[in-house]
């Protein structure tokens, strides 16, 4: 607005001086922005009901009113999710029919999956899934966990995929709640031992001690058991019925490149041109190649991204962008599970964590860890109907 009215003021003038006058100094533009971007694919999908009454409400509100009723299991869908973690105050807006549209709370659905996909994933509970951190480098808590090896709770499967409780900050004076009470006396006493998935049979983790990963997050430390790799991420669980996730191997030369290439174009459709202009260098994160709906071609499964430092006055901010990409193996076909732009300060990077199964259906969904500032937030990605959606984003941490 300032510089539309600067050039009508100097258009103007032009007519009452002489044209020998100076034209007045036209102002000096700001400095470019950093474009924000957020997109993560939640919907329209299917969905399913958890309760046996389930009020369909008029807006995302208990003070709206109800609309109808359904039963449990019951399947709809679900036109717009909310991007909450925390489902029990998270709504989505579904649609059960022709006339017969609402917004459910999310504790009374599970988004993504039909009824016999929920089904056959609540035969396969209760179950924990955990992500097994694993450091070469010195960290803060070595004295009290010499293993540098940490678990860190996941996502709960029970009548469906559940966030565990939030930790307490250790200098609160809050009491403890009773569900985190009972959390922890479920899956962290010392000695529980985990199998990880995609290991040797062998291969374990036990609890040693608890310890508080953040403000708000829970977390142990671990001794590693078995042939395990020395650093990265890991799955663990208590469930022997959750199937070993498929052969993973590296990229290679030729995928890096076809990689690197798919998410500078998948940047550029967000319109972040500006940002690649910069000449800033495109990293490739993490990718894996494997073959995850059991097809004998593998799926790259990648995770990349840029920082745009500041190089001169004029010049753009600092900015980061991220993107989460599958390809598949047999078609070609590139779908994004996650992309995010804004400020440099959003978080070094996003890390693939690992492949379950989480209802037995022979397609693994891939688990991000989505790093924020000074944050982190887990989320699972499924492939429904063809196209790969978010259909679980809770628990981490931070300050």
């Amino acid at each position: 607005m300032l510089r539309v009215l600067a050039i009508g003021f100097v258009a103007a003038g032009a007519f009452l001086r002489p044209q020998s006058a100076p034209s007045p100094k036209a102002p000096r533009p700001s400095p470019p922005r950093c474009v924000s971007v957020y997109s993560v694919p939640r919907g329209p999908t299917i969905g399913t009901t958890l309760a046996a009454r389930v009020n369909v409400r008029s807006g995302p509100s208990t003070t709206d009113a109800v609309l109808f009723q359904l039963g449990e299991l019951q399947t709809v869908t679900v036109q717009e999710r909310g991007a909450c973690s925390d489902a029990e105050d998270c709504w989505h807006r579904i649609e059960a029919g022709p006339g017969r549209q609402g917004w459910v709370s999310g504790g009374l659905l599970q988004p993504g999956f039909s009824v016999e996909e929920l089904v056959r994933m609540r035969a396969l509970a209760p179950a924990i899934l955990f992500d097994v951190r694993r450091s070469l480098a010195p960290v803060a808590d070595d004295d009290r966990c010499p293993s540098r090896a940490y678990v860190e709770p996941i996502v709960e499967i029970s009548q469906r995929l559940a966030p565990p409780p939030s930790g307490v900050e250790p200098e609160s004076t809050i009491p403890m709640p009773e569900g985190l009470r009972r959390f922890l006396r479920t899956y962290f006493q010392p000695g529980r031992r985990y199998r990880l998935l995609g290991s040797p049979t062998e291969a374990s983790v036990t609890i040693v001690k608890r310890l508080d990963l953040s403000c708000v997050s829970v977390g142990a430390c671990v001794r590693l058991e078995g042939a395990v790799a020395a650093a990265g991420h890991l799955l663990a669980t208590d469930s022997p019925r959750l199937a070993p996730p498929p052969a993973a191997r590296a990229l290679s030369a030729e995928d890096s490149q076809r990689a690197a290439a798919l998410a500078r174009a998948r940047f550029q459709a967000h319109g972040l041109r500006a940002s690649l202009a910069q000449g800033s260098p495109l990293e490739l994160y993490e990718g894996i190649a494997a073959d995850l709906d059991g097809d004998g071609a593998r799926e790259l499964i990648v995770a990349a991204g840029f920082t745009s430092p500041r190089v001169a006055e004029g010049a753009l901010p600092d900015c980061a962008a991220r993107v989460a990409l599958v390809v598949d193996g047999r078609t070609g076909d590139v779908q994004e599970l996650w992309t995010s732009a804004g400020d440099a300060e959003m978080g070094p990077r996003d890390e693939i964590v690992g492949l379950v199964d989480v209802d037995g259906d022979g397609v693994f969904e891939v688990v991000l860890r989505v790093v924020g500032y000074e944050a982190w937030e887990y989320h699972l990605f499924r492939r429904v109907g063809g196209r790969w959606l978010e259909v679980y984003a809770g628990a981490g941490g931070g300050c």
